[in-house]
């Protein structure tokens, strides 16, 4: 049976037509499912974006269909999603990994409703930093110090939870958030003098998705989507028309200079022909769809008769 939390909850309004796919009016990230990694430092709206996927958070109304996966400490208050569409992941003390087989147990339910053509149509996993860092800390606290077994294990779980969220088993966009991190250049060893503790050489980027062992270096590849996520001081525009000092969220489509941060682009050649700069500012979700659909579609205009 159906677990009750991922029985498809009651439609939003009609007045949005992203709800109805018409082939000639979406983009084809919208009709192909995708999947989505936003990394960045705290408070720089990685979630609220992620979440705008189903939920309009600024004026209390569903758009789709979706569920919000917590992690540990994982929590935005401020974002009022109904209970309904949350789900959390916890570890008691009494039992310090029982997160990771209450995860796996609802994923299994979700991959067997989504082959009925029943499940929701986004699901926000927050965050994957969180996950990481509570499995090696329980996985610690269940079985005491293990060694290198525990990142062995924690490599497992890992793969195990990648291969639950494929958009295309679930039907669903996946939207997956992070924290961020540098890239480590090791230290050099007093006995040997080798550095150690480094970042393999192919990660080029200054700032990366933080995440611990295996994870670190493969996060990346399981994500159609990896959008560096940063805040800055700015001008904003109120409802009323006024200007003020505020806070600009930053949405990166493609690395810049400046920020010196890993972004993966399934749809990087058509951007970098389009007009679109090279991050969008304060963009829900359904704004980074049309986005795609404008780039693919200058893109292509831009090579007719070449």
């Amino acid at each position: 049976m159906t677990p009750q939390s991922l029985q498809p909850q009651p439609q939003p309004e009609s007045n949005s037509s992203l709800l109805t796919p018409q082939s000639s009016s979406l983009p084809n990230a919208q009709q192909d499912k995708l999947s989505w990694l936003l990394y960045g430092l705290y408070g720089s709206g990685k979630t609220a974006t992620a979440v705008s996927a189903f939920w309009d958070w600024k004026r209390q109304k569903l758009i789709r269909d979706g569920r919000w996966l917590l992690f540990g400490r994982e929590e935005n208050k401020a974002l009022h999603v109904p209970e309904k569409y949350i789900k959390r992941f916890v570890s008691p003390a009494e039992n310090p990994l029982r997160f990771v087989e209450e995860f796996e147990k609802y994923m299994r339910a979700v991959v067997f409703s989504a082959r009925k053509g029943g499940t929701p149509e986004v699901f926000v996993f927050d965050g994957f930093t969180e996950w990481n860092a509570l499995f090696l800390s329980e996985h610690l606290t269940a079985k005491g110090d293990t060694g290198f077994a525990r990142f062995g294990d924690a490599k497992d779980r890992f793969f195990q939870f990648m291969q639950f969220i494929n958009p295309e088993e679930l039907r669903a966009h996946v939207i997956g958030t992070a924290r961020v991190d540098e890239k480590k250049r090791g230290v050099k060893s007093k006995t040997t003098g080798e550095i150690v503790g480094a970042d393999p050489d192919f990660i080029d980027f200054k700032h990366i998705p933080n995440m611990t062992g295996w994870a670190r270096n493969n996060l990346g590849n399981y994500f159609g989507m990896v959008l560096y996520v940063d805040s800055d001081p700015g001008k904003v525009r109120l409802p009323d028309g006024r200007v003020r000092d505020g806070e600009l969220h930053k949405v990166y489509f493609l690395p810049t200079e400046d920020t010196n941060a890993y972004v993966k682009n399934w749809y990087s050649w058509a951007w970098q022909l389009s007009s679109l700069p090279n991050f969008l500012t304060n963009p829900t979700f359904d704004d980074m769809l049309a986005s795609i659909k404008q780039a693919e579609t200058e893109a292509a205009a831009s090579m007719v008769g070449r």
